[in-house]
């Protein structure tokens, strides 16, 4: 049985979100004799609230929220599902998939004022961008390129409809837009040309390898991971995983996927050199895109469980730590990781709440909008 699938949040940037790694952006300083320091930027957070149509911006050092961001249409409808951020931080686009309204919001992060709706047909739920920053994917029933220079359609791209995921390359020629329909379709950045859509019976989570020669696909029904050559766009053979297997996560260095398995409540590493699972994982597990996140130095996997408790796991030995306690009221909905690493952050009913990772210790929640289902940072 097929699930009711949810968005996740997004390809922000693929946290995730694919998830990829931010690293911490710096400003030049000049000192008195001339020399250069380098000083840090606070990341920012940006929290999409799909029950009001705002967006809010967290300061992750200060864990201050700024004033919230409308969306088109705000408050008129839920629609708002998936954010990603330029790489050089200065834009946020935000997805408006609801009824009412279908569009994408580019947002200015240097003023948080929310520029033109950039409209996109079909109730678009996903968005990446590409590494140099010049074309947000948008998918909808088809694929839709947006240059960020001029926030307008410069291309639409029939990849067959029924579109459940995006996910892009590290080096930003190819991307795969994940279907309903049984298939999971290569796109080419260059020419936004779509190839041959490759068979997957139920396509329900994926994960390129860093060095991008092989995708991971799920497949929900036969409990098995396809990995896909992204030379030839062909299937392997599939990998035997645990009972209803869903989101992947892969690991920094590219050694290792992790798949969620619903039914089973545990997760199977798979060791992307030999296409080999390894030992299940027993762990409780929410199957919901965004509930799985890796740190960026690949040590620590964070779980959120059907209770909305976190749970940390050992990369390293596969334990599963002690639940994090969360403050009372709080159940976490979803989890990312901070471009630093430092910390993890949970999506609850109206609030994000920060965990360190070096003491797997929640701090106060942070009041946002309601409903917060996306959420993207600056690097």
């Amino acid at each position: 049985m097929r699930p009711l699938l949810m968005r996740p949040a997004a390809a922000t940037r693929i946290l995730a979100l694919g998830s990829a790694a931010a690293i911490l952006a710096s400003v030049a300083v000049a000192g008195t004799a001339g020399a250069t320091a380098r000083l840090a930027r606070p990341s920012i957070a940006y929290v999409v609230n799909s029950g009001d149509g705002t967006v809010t911006p967290v300061n992750t050092v200060t864990r201050k929220a700024g004033r919230p961001i409308p969306l088109p249409e705000s408050g008129e409808h839920d629609g708002a599902t998936a954010i990603a951020i330029t790489p050089n931080g200065k834009t946020a686009y935000v997805v408006n998939g609801g009824d009412e309204v279908s569009s994408v919001t580019p947002i200015s992060t240097a003023t948080n004022k929310p520029g033109k709706a950039i409209p996109t047909p079909d109730n678009p739920g996903f968005i990446v961008i590409t590494p140099n920053g010049k074309t947000a994917y948008v998918l909808a029933g088809d694929l839709y390129a947006i240059s960020t220079a001029t926030n307008t359609v410069r291309a639409k791209i029939p990849t067959g409809g029924g579109g459940t995921g995006l996910i892009i390359s590290q080096d930003g020629k190819t991307l795969y837009a994940r279907s309903y329909l049984n298939t999971v379709t290569p796109v080419s950045t260059v020419t936004n040309k779509a190839g041959q859509p490759i068979a997957v019976k139920s396509p329900m989570g994926f994960a390129l390898t860093p060095n991008g020669a092989t995708l991971y696909v799920s497949d929900w029904d036969q409990n098995t991971v396809i990995p896909i050559s992204t030379a030839t766009d062909t299937s392997g053979t599939p990998i035997k995983v645990g009972q209803l297997p869903g989101n992947i996560v892969m690991t920094p260095n590219g050694k290792t996927a992790y798949v969620a398995n619903a039914d089973s409540q545990s997760l199977t590493p798979i060791s992307t050199a030999t296409n080999k699972p390894g030992r299940a994982i027993k762990v409780p597990l929410l199957f919901n895109p965004g509930t799985m996140a890796i740190t960026p130095d690949g040590k620590t996997l964070y779980v959120v469980s059907p209770t909305g408790a976190v749970r940390p796991v050992s990369t390293a030995t596969g334990k599963v730590g002690r639940a994090i306690r969360l403050p009372a009221g709080v159940q976490a909905t979803q989890i990312a990781i901070a471009p630093n690493g430092k910390t993890a952050w949970t999506l609850d009913a109206d609030t994000v709440t920060p965990i360190s990772t070096a003491t797997n210790k929640a701090g106060r929640p942070i009041k946002v909008g309601s409903g917060p289902i996306a959420i993207a940072f600056t690097p």
